[in-house]
């Protein structure tokens, strides 16, 4: 594959497109490409004293378990919502598809946004915006405001990923 007559360097098209990629996210801050030894590293891990470590520790954990238990609740509640909405395991895996896609898509966001905003206020947003979603959840009536709401569950939840680490 990699020695076609077009690719005289050995490297084929998706190759080259990969490594352009992954350039892009290493120059946007959303990954880091290694380098422990950087100035801004040792200025977040010095900037707070072991007490203030440990209640923002308490302060994040809540957020992880919160996540944690909605998944949780997610899937013991997959059959329960098949009977009262009549809807097949098709149908009803959507519940759980649209969530994990909507996190998976937003998560470099909120990565991105971290730096911009600044962790304490995005935080703050992504458990509140995680809660309302949480409240339309369970005041939905159908299968599609379930999906939607979940989706929007997803986004937020993305944002706790990078932000409780």
């Amino acid at each position: 594959i990699h020695n076609s007559p077009n690719n005289a360097d050995g490297v084929d098209w998706a190759d080259k497109l990969l490594l352009k990629m992954y350039g892009a996210v290493l120059r946007a801050g959303v990954l880091d490409d290694g380098n422990t030894g950087s100035e801004r590293d040792e200025q977040e891990t010095e900037g707070l004293p072991p007490r203030q470590r440990i209640l923002v520790a308490l302060a994040i954990l809540p957020a992880g378990a919160m996540q944690g238990m909605d998944t949780f609740a997610t899937g013991v509640a997959i059959p329960r919502m098949m009977g009262s909405l009549s809807v097949t395991i098709t149908e009803v895996s959507w519940v759980l598809t649209s969530f994990l896609v909507a996190s998976a898509m937003f998560t470099p966001l909120f990565a991105w946004l971290s730096r911009k905003i600044g962790c304490k206020r995005l935080f703050i947003g992504v458990v509140f915006g995680f809660m309302c979603c949480s409240i339309l959840i369970s005041q939905s009536s159908s299968l599609t405001e379930i999906v939607v709401f979940r989706f929007c569950q997803g986004v937020f939840a993305a944002g706790l990923n990078p932000l409780t680490t």
